[in-house]
């Protein structure tokens, strides 16, 4: 079966720029001045940031990229998120959707987000597998 394309008067042109632009990124500081970019143009949101673990059982998640005029500050601040006792973290993980927070400077939420100043702050989990694929071969 083979894919096939919307019709054009279906597609945002947004989308589509924002599509082109993602095809050409070649680094983590990149992705996220991307999406600092295009989350800007649509909600307002100034900063945006990217923090990975390798594994499942991994302790804390670790900053990889980060982009927007708190950039400095957030490096400073968070290089490290613990999994365990960080409530954004801990309802990321359990709901794996788009976490929404209209005023993070109340509620359990760390320290942080109140030595930031954010107020709004929107989280999208991503999830990335890496499958390696090991071949056997037979040398005779």
């Amino acid at each position: 079966m083979q894919a096939s394309h919307p019709p054009l008067g279906l597609v945002d042109p947004l989308f589509e720029a924002f599509s082109r632009q993602l095809r050409r990124v070649d680094s983590y500081d990149g992705l996220i001045e991307l999406l600092r970019q295009d989350i800007r143009a649509r909600i307002g949101l100034t900063n945006a940031w990217l923090y990975v673990c390798q594994r499942e059982e991994d302790a804390e998640l670790v900053l990889v990229a980060t982009a927007g005029p708190q950039a400095a500050r957030i490096r400073e601040l968070v290089p490290v998120i613990p999994r365990a006792g960080d409530a954004m973290v801990e309802e990321l993980l359990r709901d794996q959707g788009l976490l929404l927070i209209p005023d993070a400077q109340l509620g359990p939420y760390p320290e942080v987000t109140r030595r930031l100043g954010n107020r709004t702050v929107v989280n999208l989990p991503m999830s990335v597998v890496d499958h390696a694929k090991k071949e056997k071969s037979n040398v005779k």
